[in-house]
């Protein structure tokens, strides 16, 4: 077993949150070329360099097989469709300057899967940017994501995440521009021994700029979930601000959470908090809601909608919101 999707902060150690391990197997497959042995758990050490990936970072190590750069605005979807049974997709792209556009990655997969998309978002652009992982329930899945933001550049990341009995995601955005935001909200939902992790990692340059992180979940059954979220106000990033949650909703006595949200601050003149909760249910308002005339199950799936759309209250229209909600559906095994 090897250690994977390590953060390098100090604390971390206390926490034991840098424990989660895959089969040497799944780290040595051919399709695996990007997370070798180097994605092994940091020496804690406080000057340890953050590692974008799971082990590398994008570099011309990295060779992107499909690269895309958006020249034009457009209200409409440009989409990306990754589904095979065993692959390795590396994404490059691009969007130009005063561009305006949204993006649909969508991946699924029956059996491995190895993700790494790179987004350089130019000065003055703005993007909707949505990673749809809808995965099989027996699947393993790492996915790596670079983020790049100039000048007055705005991403809204919406990372929806069901299924895949593990999955390991990373993600981490550069904000060097003046007046850049990146706001990255994220759903996740873990069933029978699902085991997932995510590190999300954000830094901050540039002045002016705001750095959010917002990320709702529910674990049932023996799920196992790890959260690693980081915000790095860097020196000279005046008048920004991080400002990170995380709230996982436990829908069974055996599922385990463990989160660590991070905010480092090398600047004295910015705005950061963080926060994470954890807690069950409530049985009055299980109790009032069966009162209705729904059954337990119709009542869970009522209170876990309520929280996801907190998120999903806030993607476009023009991304697969009914899709997302009826996949929460499916993975909670009930179904109208």
């Amino acid at each position: 077993m090897k250690y994977v999707n390590p953060t390098p902060i100090r604390t971390s150690i206390n926490y034991g949150i840098n424990s989660f391990a895959v089969a040497d197997e799944l780290i040595n497959m051919g399709a695996v070329q990007y997370a070798p042995q180097t994605a092994l758990v940091p020496t804690g050490k406080s000057n340890v360099k953050y590692a974008n990936t799971l082990g590398q970072t994008f570099d011309d190590k990295l060779k992107f097989a499909h690269c895309y750069t958006i020249l034009d605005s457009s209200n409409k979807l440009v989409t990306f469709d990754f589904d095979n049974e065993n692959a390795t997709y590396n994404t490059y792209i691009t969007v130009s300057e005063n561009v305006n556009t949204n993006i649909l990655i969508n991946v699924k997969n029956s059996n491995f899967n190895f993700s790494a998309c790179k987004i350089d978002v130019c000065k003055n652009a703005h993007v909707n940017l949505m990673f749809l992982c809808n995965f099989d329930k027996n699947s393993t899945n790492f996915m790596q994501f670079d983020v790049n933001l100039s000048d007055f550049a705005k991403l809204n990341t919406y990372f929806i995440n069901f299924g895949s009995k593990t999955s390991v995601a990373n993600y981490h955005a550069n904000l060097n521009g003046e007046n850049s935001t990146n706001n990255l909200y994220s759903i996740y939902l873990g069933k029978d021994d699902n085991k997932l992790d995510l590190n999300f990692h954000m830094d901050v340059y540039g002045k002016n700029s705001n750095a959010i992180m917002k990320v709702i979940g529910a674990l049932q059954d023996s799920a196992d979930k790890h959260f690693k979220g980081t915000i790095n106000l860097h020196k000279g990033c005046t008048k920004s601000v991080g400002d990170e949650t995380e709230e996982c909703l436990m829908l069974s006595n055996t599922a385990h959470s463990i989160a660590m949200p991070n905010i480092l601050c090398d600047e004295e003149d910015v705005n950061g908090k963080h926060a994470t909760s954890v807690g069950k249910v409530d049985d009055k308002v299980l109790f009032y809601l069966m009162s209705r005339g729904l059954t337990k199950q119709e009542a869970i799936m009522l209170v876990v909608n309520a929280g996801f759309q907190n998120i999903i209250s806030l993607i476009p229209p023009v991304f697969p919101t009914t899709e997302i909600l009826k996949q929460t559906l499916k993975e909670l095994n009930y179904e109208n």
